[in-house]
């Protein structure tokens, strides 16, 4: 700041762009590394959350002869009559895997940080159902399936949605029309899944996933 006869003289226009431009310049550096730093806090939290869900579900299988917890859909919001034989469950607040293993691990576990909705709606899909990850789980139609597998090639819980899922419009208005929850990016470019062994594997596209799952 100049003095000029004893007195403050304000700042330049020229003066006054050069700040400006410092300071966008500033905000231009510093956003993307903000963000990254956001997306890595919501990815480690998440997989904390997957694995306590994991935890859960080992020691109820610890304490049903190594069966898994009813298995419970949350995608799919509406049932055949085929499936409701089978043993299949919808995921309601009322009645779900969160209450099932309530008493291991209680039920904000279940609430992903980054669940944002589907694409029918942006209230929270834990507000609404009770739980944002698909976790595995035993059905009287399907015996062979019900124990707990402790491999890691084995997907216990993961994330309700992948990222590449919500990329294609037409997939998932089908998905809606079939009764299920529209794909849609809680997260950005990944999706966590958590293995048999408790490990948490992070999954950055859908050739990736495929070749994981082989």
């Amino acid at each position: 700041m100049k003095k000029v006869s004893g007195k403050s003289a304000g700042f330049t226009l020229v003066e006054l762009l050069v700040v400006i431009g410092i300071i966008a310049l500033l905000i231009a550096i510093l956003m993307p590394a903000m963000s990254k730093a956001r997306e890595t806090a919501v990815r480690t939290a998440c997989a904390s959350n997957l694995r306590q869900i994991h935890s859960g579900v080992v020691m109820y299988a610890n304490e049903n002869r190594g069966w898994l917890p009813p298995r419970y859909e949350i995608k799919k919001r509406v049932l055949t009559a085929a499936e409701v034989a089978l043993g299949y469950k919808v995921n309601t607040l009322e009645e779900g895997v969160q209450t099932v293993l309530e008493r291991y691990i209680g039920t904000q576990v279940f609430r992903c940080p980054a669940d944002s909705g589907d694409a029918t709606s942006a209230i929270p899909v834990f507000d609404r159902f009770g739980s944002s990850y698909d976790v595995q789980g035993s059905r009287v139609g399907e015996p062979n399936k019900g124990k707990l597998n402790m491999k890691s090639s084995k997907h216990i819980a993961v994330d309700l949605f992948n990222p590449w899922d919500a990329d294609n419009a037409a997939k998932v208005a089908a998905k809606i029309a079939a009764g299920e929850l529209g794909p849609t990016k809680w997260h950005k470019n990944f999706t966590n899944k958590c293995q048999g062994d408790g490990h948490v594997m992070t999954v950055r596209s859908h050739d990736e996933e495929e070749y994981e799952e082989k």
